[in-house]
């Protein structure tokens, strides 16, 4: 509180749902800190010149929907070499080229 009263505190994040918040200093710096549990908090920071916020922390992200685009791109390029693999070793004569490359339609 005494950098608070000496204005050396310049912004303060409050996060959602804990008793932490995060502080920038007058001169840059950055830190977090452990709120006390005082209810003339938010009047001696508004006294003090601190702009205060809060900041919501997602609490349902799942580590696997991160994994997910990734996986179905995997999956995606995976499926279509196998797909290309087969259709090029089948029978003698190169398999039936799926995109009918290199080959002339012309008769004599």
């Amino acid at each position: 509180m005494e950098a608070v009263d000496a204005h050396a505190i310049a912004a303060v994040k409050v996060l959602e749902g804990t008793n932490t918040a995060k502080y920038i200093s007058s001169s840059g710096g950055q830190g977090m800190v452990q709120l006390i549990n005082d209810p003339d908090l938010l009047k001696k920071l508004e006294a003090g010149g601190v702009d205060i916020s809060a900041e919501l922390i997602n609490k349902d992200f799942n580590f696997l929907f991160s994994l997910a685009p990734s996986f179905f791109t995997a999956a995606l390029i995976l499926g279509l070499i196998t797909l290309f693999s087969r259709n090029s070793s089948v029978g003698f004569g190169g398999g039936l080229n799926p995109m009918n490359v290199g080959k002339s339609k012309a008769r004599l």
